[in-house]
């Protein structure tokens, strides 16, 4: 009698464990709608790290240049803002990209009664993933005539601006200034792809302001 209600016990059991235990049909289900989520989300959520990244470094962006004025205004200083074309390691093309940033302070020399610009301040290196576009119509910045950079290697050039004391900047006031930032592989592209960030520097103000699609 024992060894019966024993055995039966067992079957109970065994049963209990098959019918809540997942069969192999069950489990390759699973893993085949998983995959399938996982291929569907992917573009989107590759779209939404991209924008992320374009954004976080037109923030930076934008702030260096407002440090840049604030510095010029707080000190009283004349400050120049470079703008450079520098090769990242990790370009495929080895093709230069605008995506550097240089901050100088024109400082005097009383005994000489001479001044010269000293560099301020750590540059801004954009992300590698992302540059300035070398479209004119694009960065009117970069319509601005382009001179040899003695801090980076030979051929390297770059682009500048100045902001004043008063917040003003020596940019012509007769058209508009802005610098377009995009992914790195859009670079050289003639138009504005779909995901793009635009910061303008009012010539008189030095205010910035932020476009993007």
């Amino acid at each position: 009698m024992m060894n019966w209600n024993t055995a039966r016990q067992s079957r109970t059991r065994s049963r209990r464990r098959s019918r809540s235990a997942f069969t192999l049909i069950e489990m390759l289900v699973v893993i085949v709608i998983i995959g399938a989520l996982i291929t569907v989300s992917a573009p989107a959520i590759d779209g939404v790290l991209r924008s992320s990244r374009l954004t976080s470094t037109a923030d930076n962006l934008r702030n260096y240049l407002s440090g840049a004025q604030q510095l010029a205004v707080a000190q009283n200083v004349e400050v120049e803002v470079r703008i450079s074309e520098t090769i990242s390691a990790s370009a495929i093309d080895r093709l230069p990209r605008v995506r550097t940033l240089r901050t100088y302070v024109l400082r005097s020399d009383s005994s000489s009664g001479t001044g010269a610009y000293v560099r301020e301040g750590a540059p801004l290196k954009l992300d590698d993933a992302v540059a300035i576009s070398a479209q004119p119509s694009l960065s009117s910045l970069l319509n601005r005539t382009f001179q040899s950079d003695p801090d980076e290697p030979q051929g390297s050039r770059y682009v500048s601006f100045h902001f004043f004391p008063d917040g003003s900047t020596d940019l012509p006031s007769g058209q508009p200034w802005f610098l377009t930032l995009l992914e790195d592989k859009h670079a050289s592209a003639a138009t504005a792809p779909a995901n793009f960030v635009t910061i303008q520097v009012h010539p008189t103000s030095g205010k910035l302001r932020t476009f993007r699609p």
